[in-house]
């Protein structure tokens, strides 16, 4: 048999398995750090961080604002429509007297301006929702 001339690892695997040598020591050390790691990973993927709670609460808000102006709205037109019969009721407009139809005259005004301030409000609130105003905090 040929003398067979013993194969040395090259330098790049002794310094490879020398560095996964130290690693084994420490191998606990590392599972706890990448324990906290991946924790701390998870607590931030599954709670929600304080801007979308604020965009959350400014979508909320603007729904709520919403309805609450249609609701206003549906409100103030029935009794804009409510006053406006009274004045124009044959039957009772004789038996009115003037205070009493100028007091039916301004509610009815007084009616139909928070009708429009609350058609005003629920088309801002309506346009905030559009243009996705939240998303910009």
């Amino acid at each position: 048999m040929e003398d067979e001339m013993p194969v040395s690892e090259p330098e790049s695997y002794s310094a490879k398995r020398g560095f996964l040598e130290k690693l084994k020591l420490y191998k606990e050390f590392i599972m706890i750090i990448l324990l906290f790691v991946s924790g701390a990973m998870w607590i931030y993927g599954s709670f929600a961080t304080k801007n979308e709670v604020d965009r959350l609460e400014c979508f909320t808000n603007l729904n709520i604002t919403l309805i609450q102006s249609k609701q206003e709205m549906a409100r103030q037109w029935t009794e804009f429509k409510r006053r406006e019969a009274q004045l124009n009721s044959p039957g009772q407009n004789s038996g009115i007297l003037l205070e009493g139809r100028e007091f039916i005259e301004r509610a009815k005004l007084e009616a139909k301006q928070l009708y429009e301030r609350n058609f005003k409000k629920y088309h801002e609130s309506l346009e905030s929702l559009k243009e996705a105003k939240c998303n910009k905090l």
